[in-house]
């Protein structure tokens, strides 16, 4: 029995009678929840191998000629006449600085000469005037050596003074920003409004002859005779690669160095910047070697939330059914632009490796094998 207290009155119900009250009451307000599917691909985990046979990297087509472009005269700039992807011709004025101030610079410089070479006109005409006196003694020697003096000092003076307009000339010529050589803008640096120091890059000017291929690898790799020779798919033709220069410094963060490929045979109208695959054969040059605690993933593997990278896991790929995703945190060990060395996912774990991002909680989950498309299980997040 079950007592019921209302405002004025106290009443004793059978239990199962609550039970049937209850149950009407939650049967007039019951929904239907839709559930969400995502599609995801997994690929399982593997250790990094120095030695396999082929890595597949990630390249662009760039100039052998970068040049950075920048103002010989620094101020605000007030007009920028190209931008990122633009062609230019050798003598294009590609930006503009104010001139105002170099242009009163230039203008009391001439102003200046201007004086000087009246004071220059009247003392050489003195000097005539008073060379022939002095053969008679009406002006003294010492007088006439003088105004010889001025003279000289005059005309040193114009001299310096001219060489100043010349140079506020320059000045003023600098404040336009001329194109080099003929090319396209791979990277600009200013906007208007922006004030610049002479010397400051303003844009990066690549040529469109001697493109070639931009590729990281890693520093592992960096010695191994395989890296020589590679080949790109560089639109839908196979292109045969030589390595040009490798540089010697180290980008920190992903341990890979630089380098260039020239390309033998390349295909027609290659646009700057287009990302091409390229191959090298007998060595990993994407990942260095880790030890027996790490494995390689791919790099779209990792999600990273509040400084904390973690991973979801199918349990059992082989016995999924009526499992759920978990989500695990690993440490990065390295990692490049396609792939990420881990720790806390072990060899031969089942990761899911495309559309990690996507997953929320309460989403059910369809995970197919990466490399043969075959659905693996349906699944909901842990």
């Amino acid at each position: 029995m079950t007592t019921l207290i209302t405002t004025n009155h106290r009443v004793t119900l059978p239990l199962s009678a609550c039970v049937l009250v209850l149950a009407v009451g939650c049967s007039g307000q019951k929904e239907q929840t839709k559930v969400e599917l995502s599609h995801v691909l997994v690929e399982k985990a593997g250790h990094s191998d120095s030695n396999q046979q082929a890595s597949t990297l990630s390249g662009t087509i760039e100039s052998k000629q970068q040049t950075p472009v920048s103002f010989r005269a620094g101020g605000m700039v007030v007009a920028k006449y190209v931008n990122v992807g633009d062609r230019v011709r050798k003598g294009q004025v590609l930006a503009q600085v104010d001139n105002a101030d170099y242009q009163l610079a230039k203008a009391a410089a001439i102003q200046q000469a201007q004086a000087i070479q009246a004071s220059l006109a009247q003392v050489t005409a003195d000097e005539n005037r008073l060379k022939s006196l002095v053969g008679d003694n009406t002006v003294s020697q010492s007088e006439y050596e003088q105004l010889q003096s001025k003279g000289i000092a005059l005309r040193a003076q114009l001299k310096q003074v001219q060489q100043q307009v010349g140079l506020q000339g320059n000045q003023l010529k600098y404040t336009a920003l001329v194109a080099p050589h003929n090319g396209v803008v791979s990277a600009l640096y200013i906007d208007q409004g922006q004030n610049v120091a002479p010397g400051m890059p303003a844009l990066l000017l690549s040529a469109e002859e001697g493109l070639e291929v931009a590729v990281d690898i890693a520093q592992s790799a960096a010695n191994s005779p395989a890296i020589k020779s590679a080949s790109a798919q560089i639109n839908g033709q196979m292109v045969a690669l030589r390595l040009r220069h490798i540089s010697p410094i180290v980008t920190p963060r992903t341990q890979s160095v630089a380098a260039r490929y020239s390309m033998v045979g390349a295909p027609a109208n290659l646009t700057l910047g287009t990302t091409v695959a390229v191959t090298l054969q007998g060595v990993n040059a994407s990942m260095p070697a880790g030890n027996a605690n790490t494995v390689v993933l791919p790099a779209s593997s990792v999600v990273k939330l509040q400084q904390q990278a973690f991973v979801w896991v199918v349990p059992n790929a082989s016995n999924s059914k009526g499992s759920k995703l978990v989500k695990r945190p690993v440490s990065v060990s390295q990692y490049s632009a396609e792939q990420v060395q881990v720790q806390g996912v072990q060899s031969g774990e089942y990761v899911v490796s495309v559309g990690a991002f996507k997953l929320t909680p309460g989403t059910q989950v369809l995970a197919y094998d990466r490399a043969t498309l075959a659905p693996i299980a349906t699944l909901a997040l842990q």
